[in-house]
């Protein structure tokens, strides 16, 4: 029978081409030797996947991306490079019993062995992959990663005919519990669950501020932008959004909703995924708060905000690559790593003047209103000559 399984996952591909079908092929490898960086510049030990590669590999947080059009065929060949076995569990997407990753139904890809999974991506929407071996510790250890299925011929659309969108961000969260991957062994109760770190896309704090593909720093009025929300944590997400930006949810876990649900709050449980569209109507300084959220008694564990920066059209910033303005996000003091002569001004997100003085060297700048959010720091120079940076204080 596992012979008669072997063929037809090696055959499905053919079928696909015969039938006229995109074929879309991953190689991927799982490694239990990653180490990343936290925002505090603490490392963390984890587990993952990543691309294949001859000369060897490390593993990334969260695992590559996998990405295709409805109608296309894919195929995952999946190599474990580790001393335990793994699968992948291809969650949310239309997949036969064989292809899905539950080791009791399919199979494990064993150490040294190199497994093969097939599906055809038949709906648009946001799907999600991990390792279905001890699930509760795997998956925590970082062993998952993103599906995306985008529209028939790789339109912008969040599905296929509907709604069109200028660019799309992925929010891949996941919250974790630095204890339990410093020594996964001693864990003896894992109801126990006290995660300290809360990431975006395997990131936090002014990790997610420098990274344009999760921050939006860039976007001008008339935009249309599709977030799509991901939970591979083991809490509640909640998603609060500024306003002006009209959220509206237009799908659910891969299918489409029967009718748009507007709302500033979205709340996306273990599992979920949702597509919302934003609507860049105004010019917006802000941020999106990401609650990570314990489900029992609804006790917030941790919090992340995502910058979102929407300026007029017209709007045209000069940047100055000698600035460099840290720390950022900020507490109390904020240095500016080059000398400079003129003055600065710090607006609040309503654009209202929180302070302004006048720089004659590299100094510090102390903001007078103990206000967190986003702010504008304004320089101008001699010349007239004006550059902007964005800040942000928790």
């Amino acid at each position: 029978m596992k012979n008669v399984i072997g063929m037809l996952l090696i055959l499905f591909p053919v079928f696909g081409q015969l039938w006229g079908q995109n074929v879309v092929r991953y190689r991927l490898e799982a490694r239990m030797n990653g180490i990343t960086t936290l925002w505090n510049g603490d490392t963390l030990n984890f587990w993952g996947f990543n691309i294949y590669n001859e000369e060897g590999g490390t593993p990334v947080l969260p695992g590559p991306t996998i990405e295709c059009n409805e109608g296309d065929s894919v195929v995952i060949s999946l190599k474990n490079e580790s001393l335990e076995a793994h699968t992948i569990h291809l969650h949310g997407l239309d997949v036969d019993q064989a292809n899905d990753g539950v080791p009791s139904t399919s199979f494990y890809v064993q150490p040294g062995e190199i497994g093969t999974y097939s599906f055809l991506a038949t709906h648009a929407g946001n799907y999600l992959y991990h390792c279905h071996v001890g699930t509760v510790l795997h998956l925590q250890m970082g062993m998952y990663g993103a599906v995306i299925v985008r529209a028939a011929n790789g339109v912008n659309q969040a599905y296929t005919g509907g709604p069109s969108y200028s660019y799309d961000k992925m929010w891949l969260t996941n919250e974790v519990a630095k204890a339990w991957h410093d020594d996964y062994t001693a864990i003896t109760n894992m109801s126990a669950y006290a995660p300290d770190y809360f990431h975006v896309n395997g990131k936090s704090k002014q990790q997610i501020w420098n990274d344009s593909s999760i921050s939006v720093l860039d976007g001008v009025v008339g935009d249309t932008i599709l977030v799509r929300l991901k939970n591979m944590g083991y809490g509640i997400n909640r998603y609060i959004f500024p306003p002006g930006l009209f959220p509206t949810q237009v799908m659910s876990d891969g299918r489409p909703l029967p009718s748009p649900v507007i709302s500033d709050t979205v709340d996306v449980y273990p599992g979920e995924r949702f597509g919302v569209l934003l609507y860049a109507k105004q010019a917006l300084m802000d941020s999106v708060r990401v609650q990570f959220i314990r489900m029992y008694r609804d006790q917030l564990w941790g919090e992340e905000m995502i910058p979102f920066n929407i300026s007029a059209a017209s709007y045209i910033e000069k940047v100055d690559k000698r600035f460099k303005v840290y720390p950022n996000p900020f507490n109390q003091f904020v240095f500016l790593g080059a000398s400079f002569s003129g003055s600065y001004r710090i607006y609040s997100v309503s654009g209202t003047l929180l302070e302004k003085g006048i720089l004659n060297d590299s100094v510090i700048l102390v903001p007078e209103k103990n206000i967190k959010g986003v702010f504008l720091l304004v320089l101008e120079d001699a010349d007239g000559n004006i550059y902007t940076e964005k800040l942000l204080r928790y």
